[in-house]
This record gives C-alpha cells, sequence and structure tokens, in this order.
C-alpha cells in the first residue's frame, strides 16, 4: 500500500475518533515517520551550534561577503536572504533556551462571546418635543 494514502488514512480515522471524543487518537499526527520533536535540549544544541557557526562565518569572511554583494544582479539579495536565515536560527536558539529555562508564552484560552443585548426597534419612531415655542404667561 502507498505510504502517503496510508498515512492520511491514518489522519482521518484519528481526526474521526478524536471527533467522537476518544482522546489518544490524535498522538501520531504530529510525528514524523513515526519520531515526535525533538527535545528542547536537543533544540537548543542544533540551532545554538547553527546561529554560532553563521556568526562566525558572517564575521571571518566580511570582506568576501561585501564583495560578493556588489557585484549586483541577484547577488543584491544576499544580505536579506543571510539575515532572514541566521533570524531564523536564532530565534529558535532563543526559544528553545526561553523554554529550557521555563519560561513561556501565555496561551490564549478561547474568549467566551457575551451575547449581546438585542436593540428593540419602535416600528414608529419616538415623539420629538418642540424645544422652539415661546411661552408667554
Amino acid at each position: 500500500m502507498n505510504t502517503l494514502r496510508k498515512t492520511i488514512e491514518n489522519w482521518f480515522t484519528a481526526v474521526a475518533f478524536a471527533d467522537a471524543g476518544q482522546p489518544g487518537w490524535t498522538d501520531d499526527l504530529w510525528t514524523i515517520n513515526g519520531k515526535t520533536k525533538p527535545s528542547v535540549l536537543k533544540q537548543l544544541l542544533i540551532f545554538g551550534a547553527g546561529s554560532i557557526l553563521m556568526y562566525v562565518l558572517a564575521f571571518t569572511n566580511a570582506d568576501a561577503f561585501a564583495a560578493l554583494c556588489a557585484k549586483g544582479g541577484l547577488w543584491t539579495a544576499l544580505p536579506i536572504v543571510s539575515v532572514l536565515l541566521l533570524s531564523y536560527v536564532h530565534g529558535h536558539f532563543a526559544g528553545a533556551l526561553w523554554e529550557l529555562c521555563g519560561i513561556t508564552g501565555v496561551q490564549k484560552k478561547a474568549a467566551k462571546a457575551e451575547p449581546k443585548a438585542a436593540v428593540r426597534k419602535a416600528a414608529t419612531p419616538a415623539p420629538r418635543f418642540d424645544t422652539t415655542a415661546v411661552v408667554h404667561g
């Protein structure tokens, strides 16, 4: 049987059982080839090493990098791409570091919508009082 077909079939089965109120069936949806997400310490070490490597390469080859970017054409996009890549790697490192320290973001709970009071619309408009009339006594 095709592995992609089997995987999709398992996903649909898991979703169907989860909808029926049977927990535990969706655990395998978030795995890749049977492997779960790597541990936080492993992510910290991998992205930390990648971040250090990128910084070392950037500072040791700054002149060659600047000359390459000065060529023009598509090479002018190289600084933008390199900064985005460095930001991604360093951001994952920092996120893993914070998570390892026990500092995580606030998990938003679904806000309960309060029922709005229905606006009553009268069939006839409210009477208006004439305030321009002068009363002489």
